[in-house]
């Protein structure tokens, strides 16, 4: 869950850190994309059923290493990325957890069980 948290901190500084840190260009906009992607993922895989989506955090972290050099960034914004996406890409592998039973499937959809009466 603190995994979680975290990305979605770093994915709301991605959406501040171009205002911020005053850069512009093509690294606020790489920011401004991957930073509600990551934030809105991090949220949704705070539900053990979406936990999965926390592996959205390694692509974004990925790009983020990767767009500095591509993209001619900045030292400022090139640092702030390369932080971030370290950072993410890392997350991606933490807090996985999960091992509470979501759901039960179809089966149980089809037999008509639930959680609450047992059978």
């Amino acid at each position: 869950m603190r995994a979680r948290l975290l990305c979605a901190l770093l994915g709301a500084w991605l959406m501040a850190a171009p205002g911020v840190l005053g850069h512009g260009g093509a690294a606020a906009l790489s920011a401004h994309v991957a930073g509600p992607v990551v934030l809105g993922s991090s949220v949704v895989a705070l539900w053990p059923a979406l936990r999965p989506l926390r592996w959205v955090a390694l692509p974004a972290g990925a790009w983020l290493l990767a767009a500095p050099p591509l993209l001619g960034y900045g030292p400022g914004a090139a640092a702030n990325s390369l932080l971030v996406g370290a950072a993410l890409a890392a997350l991606a592998f933490a807090g996985g957890g999960g091992q509470e039973k979501v759901g039960g499937g179809w089966r149980a959809v089809l037999s008509g069980r639930t959680s609450e009466d047992g059978r």
